[in-house]
């Protein structure tokens, strides 16, 4: 979400900057119906006898005498240049007001389930990611298990649509299963590991996890809770991250609709010179 002090600012500088174009309209509407003055101070100089302004002192035709219709040609550059200026102010704050419902949201959960019973490894984790529009799903889920050689950490990918499922070892070599995951399967991986140990306690802890997946994948989404795993020491430890971002598509529409704004504006604005020109 965007913090609500940086969108506050920006209503505001939306709010003086349309209040200053209201003010540079109406003055130049006003300064449009003057009579034609001199060039160098704007002193009404009709009727006058002679080239030089009384006021300034200036010579007309040197300095120039400002007539109705280049006030109005000044106006209306003045309204093109303060047209795109202060545009992106508002398109800035209506976009970003708009864009927070259509944030692509994700979330990482890491279950870290350490100290197994049957002490043929370090730890299991079991990594989560859920990513969507408002909703999110589950996308991945990745069971990493951490031996008790230093720094070999195998890795299980597993599909929450079929449980199909990819082993990764340390070396970076994949092995793709399209059966679907199951505790033996958990028990057979560990063994191809280099995991030692009974086989009764391994094939508990490997359920815990088959049974920690089956419940993610039944409800959808990433984990956001822990739940005791008799087969386990240590506590498990739950670690909940994650963020947002403005799909690529809403930003391409937001500045195609602005830049369409903007253009249609200065038609509007240059087309009030060419309909009087006409006339």
């Amino acid at each position: 979400m965007a913090n609500p002090t940086v969108m506050l600012i920006l209503v505001a500088l939306a709010s003086t900057a349309g209040l200053i174009v209201l003010a540079v309209l109406l003055l130049g509407r006003r300064a449009a119906a003057r009579e034609p003055s001199c060039g160098r101070c704007g002193y009404a100089v009709a009727g006058l006898p002679t080239f030089i302004c009384p006021e300034c002192g200036g010579d007309m035709r040197e300095v120039g005498v400002l007539t109705d219709e280049f006030r109005k040609r000044l106006s209306q550059r003045w309204r093109a240049v303060l047209w795109t200026l202060l545009l992106p102010l508002p398109a800035v704050v209506i976009s970003g007001a708009i864009g927070q419902f259509v944030q692509f949201q994700t979330t990482t959960s890491r279950l870290r389930l350490p100290n197994p019973v049957s002490g043929g490894y370090r730890q299991i984790e079991l990594v989560e990611v859920g990513a969507g529009y408002g909703t999110q799903s589950l996308e991945s889920i990745t069971i990493v298990l951490s031996t008790l050689a230093a720094g070999a950490k195998p890795e299980l990918h597993v599909s929450p649509r079929d449980l199909s499922h990819t082993s990764v070892d340390p070396a970076g070599r994949r092995t793709t299963l399209t059966e679907a995951l199951t505790a033996r399967s958990i028990y057979d991986w560990m063994r191809s590991a280099g995991v030692q140990g009974n086989t009764d306690a391994l094939l508990a802890e490997a359920t815990d996890v088959m049974n920690l997946v089956r419940q993610d994948v039944e409800a959808g989404v990433a984990r956001t809770g822990t739940s005791g795993m008799s087969n386990f020491r240590g506590s498990a430890a739950l670690s909940v991250g994650g963020g947002s971002r403005t799909p690529w598509w809403f930003v391409g529409l937001a500045t195609g609709v602005w830049l369409l704004i903007w253009v249609l504006g200065l038609r509007r604005i240059f087309a009030r010179r060419q309909r009087r020109a006409a006339t």
